[in-house]
């Protein structure tokens, strides 16, 4: 991510959280591929550290209000970008969420432009100025 998509398909891990009694919900933020590029470029420029957090955050908020969770007990998941995501959502918004995991999260942003293989890359600065504005 953040440019992915989720589908709707057989995640074991999704059902190995709804088989101890979880719910999952799994958002398609705005940036997420497949619904057109208009969609696609809500999720440009900057807009990772709003747009996307609030779309998550919103989607939370919509499975409380409708009885699909309790509030004390939202717990957010992720790796990679999702990571960093839940990472976003302890920090600026610890009373909405009881807990978080974050597995592998891209946390330094431009990290890679330091490594051998993508230093100096147009292609890299060419995707993180489109991504992170």
């Amino acid at each position: 991510g953040p440019q992915t998509r989720d589908y709707w398909c057989y995640e074991p891990l999704c059902q190995l959280l709804c088989n101890r009694g979880m719910s999952v919900l799994r958002v398609n933020y705005r940036g997420s591929t497949g619904f057109g590029t208009k969609f696609l470029r809500k999720g440009l420029n900057g807009t990772v550290f709003t747009g996307v957090q609030d779309d998550i955050e919103d989607a939370a908020l919509h499975a409380i209000s409708n009885g699909w969770a309790k509030r004390d007990r939202i717990a957010i998941f992720g790796g990679s970008f999702g990571g960093y995501c839940a990472l976003h959502a302890m920090t600026f918004k610890p009373n909405l969420y009881c807990c978080a995991v974050a597995i592998c999260p891209v946390t330094v942003v431009g990290a890679a432009e330091s490594a051998g293989s993508f230093y100096g890359s147009p292609l890299v600065k060419q995707y993180k100025r489109k991504l992170w504005g």
